[in-house]
C-alpha cells in the first residue's frame, strides 16, 4: 500500500485502539474503587463473583377501586377523611399527578403470577429468558376512570442462595427519605421455605432492595372510523410520558385505550470490586437529601411519586442501598452494597390491546435477564441508545417484528443458542469483501485488464443512489459524508482516479492536473473492452429485467413470513434498481474483458470469493434442511440473477491468472 497506506492504517489504529481500551476499562465510579490490599475502609458487594442466586418474578395488578377495603376513598367527593388537612398529600395529588387517596395510601394489589423463573443465576451468567402465562383481570383498567401505568407491573427480585451475606444483614440504609412507603416487589406467598424472611423483617427489607419493577401498561389514542372499525394512532409506538390516564378524556386522535407490554428486559451490572466505604456513605447521604423530593416555592415534599425511576447506572450506581452486616462472634460490623438493577428498551413485541368486553384475558409475558459489565453497558447506551428497536402496534406484521428482534439481539442480548460466533464470521466475510474492494482500487497503478466502460457505469450508479438517498432519506449531512461518502462514494472516487487518464500532482508549490499516455498493455485492454453502445444495451436489458422482477415481485422461493409493505420512496426505489443494474452490468462487462484477455481483474480473487460466499450462505438458508428452522425472506429472481453473475466471476478468479501490477519498463 506504500507510505500513504501505512500512514492511514497507523492513524486508524491510533484512533481506535486507545478508545477501545479506554472503553474496556470504563467505570463511572472508579474514583471510589480501592485495591484489596488498601488500608482504607472498604465496602464489599452483597452479591460477589462467586455468589449464586435465584430470580423471582411477581406480576402485580391493582384492585379495582370498588374491590378495595375502603372504596369510599376513591369517590369524587372524598376529601381525605382524617387526613383532610394534610397539605403534603394535597401537594402530592396536584404535582404527582395522582389522586388524593393514592397520595395518602398505597394502592391495594394482588399478585396474579409469582414464581422462581431462573435458578442458579450468577453475575457471570449469560442472558436468559422465559415466557410466563397468567390471567389478567380487567376490571380495574375499564371500570375506574383514572388508571396508572403501574396498575400492572412486573417485579423482578434476586434471592441469594446460601451461603450468602444476606443471612448477616442487620440493617438496611437506602437513599429514600424516611417515611416513604414503596410498592412491594416480592409476593409473600413465595416464602414457602422461609428463604424470603417474614414480612417486616430485615431480611425481607433487604430482598426488597434487591429488586426492581417495570410498568406494563401504556396508553394509546384510538378512534372509530366511518366503518365503525377501531384504528390505533400511528404514533402509538411513542410511549406516553403521562403515568396517569383519564379513560374518559378525548385527545386529538380519540379516546385513550390501555395496551399491555408483552415483554420486559432486565439487567444487572457485574461490578464486584471493593469500594471506599467513607466516600460511599457520603454519596448515600447526599442522594438521600434530594431523592424523591419535589421543591415548589421553598416547600420540600417527599413522595414515591417524585422518585426518579429513570436513574441510570452512571447517575446512581450502587449507592441506592447500603447493607450493615453483623458477622457475629464479636467480629466488626461490615458493609455491603447491592447490584444495580435496570431495564432497557425491549426487543420486538406487540403491544397487546386489552379488550374492554371481557372480565379477564390470558397473557403471555416474556421476561429476560442479562448481566453486563460497566463497559458493555456504556457501549450499549452510548452507541445504540437512539437505535433501540421500537415497540410495534398490536397488528404489526411478522417481518416488522423479526427485523426489530434481529436488531435488538445484535445490540443487547448474548443469548445462548443465537450463535454469536456464526454472526461474527458472517459479518467478517461481508465487511472483508468491502475492505478488499477499497484496498484494490486504492492500490491500482494500471488499468490493464480492467473494463473502463464497466467501471464508469458502476461509478454513475453509485453516485446516483448516494445522492438520491441523501435527498430522500432523513439523514444528516454528517451521516452522508461519513458513511455514504466514505463507504459508497469513496470507492467510486478511487475507481475514477484509476481509470481516467489524468492525475493531480504537486509541482513545486502548485497543484496541477496532468494527463498521461496509456501504456501499450492498457491500450490493448481498451480494444478488448465492449463499446459504450454495447454496454448501454446490456444495462437497459438488465435494468428492465430487474424492474419487472421488482414490480411483479417475481420469486423463485416464497418467503416464510408475509413481507411488510415497502416504505421506500418511489424515486429512491428506482435509484436502487438503477444501482443494482449498473453493478451487474459492470460485472458482466468485466467478465467479458477477463474472458477476452485471459486474465482476472476488477477485484481481488479473495474479494470475489467473499461476495460469492455471502450469496452462497444466503442460498443455503433457502434449502429445506436449513431454512425450515429459520424465518427467511425467500429468493427473489433478481437476487438469483446477481448470484449467477457473482458465481461466474468467482469461477474466473479461480481459473484465470491475475493481472500483474508492476509493468517492466522494457515492455513499454
Amino acid at each position: 500500500m506504500g507510505a500513504i497506506g501505512t500512514l492511514i492504517f497507523g492513524v486508524f489504529l491510533w484512533l481506535t485502539v486507545p478508545w477501545a481500551w479506554k472503553l474496556f476499562q470504563y467505570s463511572p465510579h472508579s474514583n471510589i474503587v480501592v485495591d484489596l490490599d488498601s488500608t482504607s475502609n472498604k465496602i464489599y458487594p452483597l452479591i460477589g463473583p462467586d455468589s449464586r442466586f435465584d430470580v423471582a418474578l411477581t406480576v402485580w395488578v391493582r384492585k379495582s377501586n370498588s374491590d378495595t377495603a375502603h372504596p369510599e376513598r376513591y369517590l369524587p367527593e372524598w376529601g381525605g377523611g382524617d387526613q383532610a388537612n394534610n397539605s403534603d398529600a394535597h401537594h402530592i395529588a396536584l404535582y404527582g399527578p395522582t389522586t388524593l387517596a393514592d397520595a395518602l395510601y398505597l394502592p391495594e394489589e394482588v399478585a396474579v403470577y409469582s414464581d422462581i423463573i431462573f435458578e442458579d443465576f450468577s453475575l457471570a451468567s449469560k442472558h436468559r429468558e422465559v415466557t410466563v402465562d397468567f390471567k389478567l383481570p380487567l376490571k380495574r383498567l375499564f371500570s375506574d376512570r383514572l388508571i396508572n401505568i403501574n396498575d400492572v407491573r412486573a417485579a423482578l427480585s434476586l434471592v441469594p442462595r446460601d451461603p450468602s451475606f444476606l443471612e448477616h444483614v442487620a440493617n438496611v440504609t437506602t437513599v429514600l427519605p424516611d417515611g416513604i412507603a414503596m410498592l412491594p416487589n416480592l409476593d409473600p406467598a413465595l416464602n414457602v421455605d422461609g428463604r424470603l424472611g417474614e414480612p417486616g423483617s430485615v431480611k425481607r427489607l433487604a430482598l426488597e432492595r434487591l429488586a426492581t419493577s417495570v410498568p406494563l401498561v401504556r396508553f394509546s389514542e384510538e378512534f372509530r372510523d366511518t366503518d365503525n372499525a377501531t384504528t390505533v394512532n400511528e404514533e402509538e409506538g411513542e410511549e406516553k410520558d403521562n403515568t396517569l390516564g383519564d379513560m374518559d378524556s378525548a385527545g386529538p386522535k380519540g379516546k385513550l385505550h390501555p395496551f399491555l407490554r408483552t415483554r420486559s428486559h432486565f439487567y444487572l451490572v457485574n461490578e464486584t470490586r471493593p469500594l471506599n466505604s467513607d466516600m460511599f456513605k457520603k454519596y448515600v447521604s447526599a442522594m438521600k437529601r434530594d431523592a424523591c423530593v419535589h421543591k415548589h416555592f421553598g416547600k420540600r415534599v417527599a413522595s414515591r411519586f417524585f422518585c426518579d425511576t429513570s436513574e441510570t447506572y452512571r447517575s446512581i450506581g450502587h449507592f441506592g442501598t447500603m447493607f450493615d452486616l453483623d458477622q457475629g462472634d464479636g467480629a466488626d460490623t461490615g458493609l455491603a452494597y447491592g447490584p444495580y438493577l435496570g431495564t432497557t428498551p425491549h426487543g420486538h413485541y406487540k403491544n397487546m390491546r386489552l379488550p374492554d368486553d371481557l372480565d379477564a384475558v390470558d397473557v403471555k409475558l416474556t421476561v429476560m435477564l442479562s448481566s453486563y459489565k460497566p463497559w458493555r453497558l456504556a457501549l450499549i447506551n452510548g452507541l445504540t441508545l437512539d437505535q433501540y428497536p421500537d415497540a410495534h402496534l398490536h397488528n404489526a406484521t411478522e417481518v416488522e417484528l423479526q427485523a426489530s428482534e434481529d436488531a435488538w439481539r445484535m445490540m443487547l442480548a448474548p443469548v445462548e443458542g443465537t450463535k454469536a460466533w456464526t454472526r461474527f464470521v458472517l459479518a467478517t466475510i461481508h465487511f472483508m469483501g468491502l475492505g478488499l474492494l477499497v484496498i484494490y482500487w486504492y492500490t491500482r497503478q494500471t488499468t490493464t485488464g480492467i473494463s473502463q466502460t464497466g467501471t464508469m457505469i458502476s461509478v454513475m450508479g453509485t453516485v446516483l443512489v448516494s445522492v438520491t438517498e441523501f435527498v430522500w432519506e432523513d439523514e444528516s449531512v454528517w451521516y452522508f459524508v461519513v458513511f455514504s461518502g466514505l463507504l459508497g462514494s469513496g470507492v467510486a472516487l478511487l475507481q475514477i482516479r484509476a481509470v481516467q487518464p489524468f492525475t493531480i500532482a504537486k509541482e513545486g508549490s502548485k497543484w496541477t492536473i496532468r494527463r498521461w499516455r496509456w501504456t501499450h498493455r492498457e491500450r490493448a485492454t481498451r480494444r478488448l473492452d465492449p463499446s459504450w453502445l454495447y454496454a448501454l444495451g446490456v444495462f437497459l436489458v438488465t435494468f428492465s429485467v430487474f424492474l419487472i422482477c421488482g414490480k411483479y415481485e417475481l420469486m423463485l422461493k416464497s418467503p416464510s413470513i408475509d413481507p411488510a409493505a415497502d416504505p421506500t420512496p418511489r424515486p429512491l426505489h428506482y435509484a436502487i434498481t438503477v444501482y443494482a443494474a449498473a453493478e451487474s452490468t459492470a460485472m458482466i462487462l468485466q467478465a467479458i474483458v477477463n474472458a477476452r484477455s485471459g486474465t482476472f481483474a476488477g477485484s481481488y480473487a479473495l474479494g470475489a470469493a467473499c461476495q460469492a460466499g455471502i450469496m452462497l450462505i444466503e442460498l443455503v438458508y433457502q434449502t429445506p434442511a436449513v431454512g425450515q428452522r429459520f424465518d427467511t425472506d425467500g429468493l427473489a429472481l433478481r437476487h438469483a440473477i446477481e448470484m449467477v453473475i457473482a458465481f461466474f466471476v468467482t469461477y474466473q478468479a479461480a481459473t484465470l491468472p491475475r493481472v500483474e501490477q508492476v509493468i517492466p519498463d522494457e515492455e513499454e
